[in-house]
């Protein structure tokens, strides 16, 4: 085997490499010496096994380790499995193009694993730099000797990485601050700096709250700091990172995380298995998840505002978390697609390209965070496969996936507590706890808050009872003033309504028993606690046949701080079924074309509570339970379980032509 490279330059020189023989040589003219012959075999045999995780908002192609083996390679857009079809690769280079750009702007993440040549080529062999001033049309070649750098301190030399950045300097200042400067480092690092072990990151020292726009289908997020290292045993990424875990129809877990994640898709080898993989995380949960349904208005396009489980407010939804769905379709983020959204403000607006009626289905999936309370997430996922088919796939699959979300220790510390304060949360169970929300103050006509006053008034009982009052100019000496923190509690709940705004604040008016929609309350957070356990198993006892079953198990524990309420934390859920793929359908040597079909039961507990949404978005209109949603009404919340069967069988005649029964 003659392997040849050629260099281009102001002088040309070609390495030949002769495999066959046990000399080596340049055909410059000098003779390098003699080395060994290579069982060429062996070495092809001796492929290298990658898995890479790529940001997809870099632009296209995408860079993997150069001589791929072509056909060995596994390319997916978040959990979707793309066809070699929608994907073109570069054996040679490494390179990467997708052809999918919906799933690259609805997903962040690419995940690629393929084998690749022990090769070790470089793109330009020389000894010698050639000198560049020379004149094109001149016949004198001029080579200058290369030397070494001895301007200072390269921490980075002798390793092959590649890296930017910036450092930025700055004068904040303000009305009620001093002057001070401040700076900031900003730093990317992508290579390899050992034999295999890639490494890259993207790390800084500033602390920004400035949100990324959501009027674009990518998103560049400020704030985002993560070190990935990549070795042939696997994969490590520290700080903000995504974690996605596919366990099945409960297990799923899709979150925006800060903290630590490792990977291994090696274990099963190692364990003489025919595949093996496994997942591990550990962070601070950036949000909780939530699905909410829209009321649309017939002819407004927006804005909607996204509200919390407990119907708060004042949210920030994490960034890229959203998945917005019209009448059971996706939608896609941008000025030119289908909606806006503003982060911040936890708001959504529709473009003109999506006309809204009060008929229209509207569903949001999201991430969102109240308060910079610290919220410890654990967990992970492992599976493991064996007796591999003629396909090469094991025909023996099991998985277990394990993840638990927990308020911290110092709850009580971060919140503020008092003793009176974590007694009302002994005694509420898993219903919410409210506090006072008026504090006794002194009269300072330039304190940034509105005074109130009490004043006796009437129930309509006849009793008497006292209200706040807004105070505009300096009370009595005797009088007592409060400061009072009014909360929405929702529509013909509260007794209080706003009457409009002053210099130094809203003002709150009292408008009588259930006539409004403000109470002077403050809701007490309660530490919550959730586990989930998720056991998955199939077995192909007949090629094309498969028995599969998954098993879960819930504990939501919505206030650690009392013991009422305890009988409805755990609950359960599973699903059992058999699965046939496409068999032909011959009749006297004439092929008709393939049958399949699949028949499934699902139960789930009353009780059951997973981390993802995990039925359908258009799972009540499908069942006739109501126009529109994805979860279970409120009329059928408290009756019981959840059972649904179904059955499936299509056949297809080719040529366009199927026939599909059951749902």
């Amino acid at each position: 085997m003659l392997v040849s490279f050629r260099w281009r330059g102001t002088a040309r020189v070609v390495r030949s490499v002769d495999c066959s023989g046990a000399a080596a040589v340049w055909r410059g003219g000098l003779l390098l010496g003699e080395t060994a012959a290579q069982d060429t075999t062996q070495v092809l045999r001796d492929l290298g096994r990658h898995r890479d995780t790529i940001d997809t908002f870099q632009p296209q192609p995408y860079q993997l380790r150069r001589f791929v083996l072509p056909g060995s390679e596994t390319i997916r857009v978040g959990p979707t499995r793309l066809d070699t079809s929608e994907y073109r690769i570069e054996a040679r280079t490494g390179r990467l193009w997708v052809r999918r750009d919906d799933l690259l702007g609805a997903r962040d993440t690419l995940f690629a694993r393929y084998r690749t040549y022990p090769f070790a080529f470089e793109e330009v062999y020389r000894r010698r730099a050639p000198d560049t001033s020379a004149a094109a049309d001149s016949a004198t070649v001029v080579v200058e000797e290369t030397r070494p750098d001895t301007t200072g301190f390269d921490p980075f030399a002798g390793i092959d990485i590649q890296r930017s950045g910036s450092i930025s300097w700055g004068v904040v200042g303000g009305t009620q601050r001093d002057v001070s400067v401040e700076s900031g480092l900003r730093m990317q690092l992508q290579g390899e700096v050992a034999d295999s072990v890639f490494v890259q990151a993207l790390l800084t020292d500033e602390n920004t709250p400035i949100q990324p726009e959501g009027t674009t289908q990518r998103l560049q997020d400020f704030d985002r700091v993560f070190l990935s290292v990549e070795a042939p045993q696997g994969r490590a990424r520290l700080g903000d990172v995504d974690v996605d875990l596919d366990g099945g129809t409960f297990g799923q877990f899709s979150q925006k995380v800060q903290g630590v994640s490792v990977e291994s898709d090696g274990l099963g080898a190692a364990a003489g298995l025919a595949e093996g993989e496994a997942t591990a995380f550990g962070a601070v949960s950036r949000g909780q998840f939530r699905t909410q349904d829209i009321a649309p208005t017939d002819g407004v396009q927006g804005p909607y505002r996204l509200r919390g489980a407990n119907g708060e407010e004042a949210i920030i939804v994490v960034a890229g978390s959203e998945r917005v769905f019209l009448d059971g379709e996706r939608l896609t983020r941008g000025r030119t697609e289908d909606y806006v959204i503003d982060y911040t403000q936890a708001e959504i607006t529709f473009t003109a390209d999506r006309l809204i009626t009060d008929d229209r289905r509207t569903t949001v999936e999201f991430q969102y965070s109240t308060t910079q309370f610290t919220r410890t997430l654990v967990g992970g996922r492992a599976t493991a496969g064996a007796w591999r088919g003629r396909d090469g796939d094991a025909r023996v699959n099991v998985g277990a996936t394990v993840v638990r979300q927990a308020d911290g220790r110092d709850f009580q510390t971060a919140f503020d507590l008092s003793r009176q304060d974590s007694l009302r949360l002994a005694r509420a169970g898993d219903a919410s706890a409210v506090r006072s929300g008026a504090r006794r103050v002194e009269f300072d006509s330039d304190a940034p808050y509105v005074h109130y006053r009490r004043e006796p008034v009437a129930s309509p009982d006849g009793t008497q009872d006292t209200i706040f009052v807004a105070v505009e100019d300096a009370p009595a000496p005797d009088t007592l003033v409060f400061r009072v923190r009014f909360t929405r509690v929702g529509a013909g709940e509260g007794d209080y309504q706003r009457a409009g705004a002053e210099t130094n604040g809203v003002v709150y008016e009292y408008a009588g028993p259930g006539d409004g929609a403000y109470a002077p309350v403050q809701p007490l957070p309660a530490p919550t606690r959730q586990r989930l356990v998720d056991l998955t198993g199939s077995v192909e006892p007949v090629a094309g046949v498969e028995v599969f079953g998954e098993w879960a198990g819930s504990l939501n524990d919505q206030n650690r701080f009392s013991g009422r309420d305890a009988g409805d934390d755990r609950g359960r859920a599973y699903t059992a079924g058999v699965r046939v793929a496409p068999m032909r359908m011959e009749v006297g040597g004439t092929t008709l074309g393939t049958v399949s079909g699949r028949v499934r039961r699902r139960e789930r507990g009353q009780n059951f509570v997973t981390f993802d949404q995990t039925r359908p978005i258009e799972y009540r209109r499908r069942w006739n339970l109501s126009r529109g949603g994805s979860g279970l009404p409120d009329r059928l919340l408290d009756r019981g379980d959840e059972t649904v069967d179904e059955g499936q069988m299509t056949v297809d005649w080719g040529d366009d032509s199927s026939l599909k029964a059951g749902g």
